[in-house]
């Protein structure tokens, strides 16, 4: 009997094993995929609301920042 068999039988287990719970990876999260990109029901329009309202907190904040950019800034006094 060759010394070789066991090892390299070893290796080929390992390396189908590997095979197949790379291929069951690859199944779940094509699954997951497919799961996600299902269409929204009506009832998720529901947060449409909240999403507007937080739109318009973030322009008005945007807005804030934008005139505070635009004035001119008081000079610091200088070190002593």
């Amino acid at each position: 009997m060759n010394l070789w068999i066991l090892p390299l039988a070893l290796l080929c287990s390992l390396i189908l094993s590997a095979t197949a719970v790379s291929r069951f990876a690859l199944w779940r999260a094509h699954t997951l995929l497919k799961g996600a990109n299902l269409q929204p029901s009506p009832a998720d329009n529901s947060d449409d609301g909240s999403v507007r309202a937080l739109r318009e907190s973030v322009e008005s904040l945007a807005a804030r920042l934008r005139t505070l950019e635009l004035q001119p800034s008081q000079p610091s006094a200088p070190a002593r």
